[in-house]
Order: C-alpha cells, then sequence, then structure tokens
C-alpha cells in the first residue's frame, strides 16, 4: 500500500514539474559547468561520485557512534536511536534557516 501511495505521488509530481520546467532552471553540472546540456558521461560520473561521497560519510558516522556511545556510557544501539534521527533531519532544518533568512 505504501508503495503504491508513493508511486501514485511521484507520478503526479513529475507530471506537474514538466509544466513549471520552464520556470525554474536546474544548477549547471559541477563535472561541466559551462554546458547547458552536459554530456551522459558527466553526469553519471558526477552520481557515481557523489553516491561514493555519501556511502563514505555514512561508513564514518556510523563509526564515530561507535566511539561516541560508550564515551557517553550509552550502548551503540541506544547511541544511534539518539543521534542518528538528529543527524538525518539537519539538513532539512538547516534548508529552512537558510529559507528564512533569503526571505
Amino acid at each position: 500500500m505504501f508503495f503504491a501511495a508513493y508511486a501514485g505521488y511521484f507520478w503526479r509530481e513529475i507530471r506537474s514539474s514538466k509544466a513549471a520546467e520552464d520556470d525554474e532552471e536546474l544548477e549547471p553540472l559541477k563535472f561541466q559547468p559551462g554546458k547547458a546540456a552536459p554530456a551522459t558521461w558527466a553526469v553519471l560520473a558526477q552520481t557515481l561520485a557523489t553516491l561514493a561521497v555519501i556511502s563514505f560519510a555514512a561508513h564514518f558516522f556510523v563509526k564515530q557512534l561507535d566511539v561516541i556511545g560508550p564515551m557517553l556510557g550509552l550502548s551503540a544501539t541506544v547511541t544511534t536511536l539518539l543521534l542518528s534521527p538528529i543527524a538525518t533531519e539537519l539538513p532539512e532544518i538547516m534548508n529552512a534557516v537558510i529559507w528564512v533568512r533569503q526571505g
């Protein structure tokens, strides 16, 4: 049921974003910033590089939780349950702060 609802939402957003596509400009690709239509290899390379950075950061975060837990006198599981939600929501909070500051 959840996947069907998500698929419906995704489909609706994709269809409605095509109408708004003319109003919004995408940020240029980091690997080819001067091109309006970057090459497929550059898109794939940037996507893979981004996934590698995310994977490395996630592994680093988990290792740090293993270290911080005993320092706080808590098990790694309890530390993870307390700190992971904060870490995953922090980017969202920062987006809200930036948007408020920009008006």
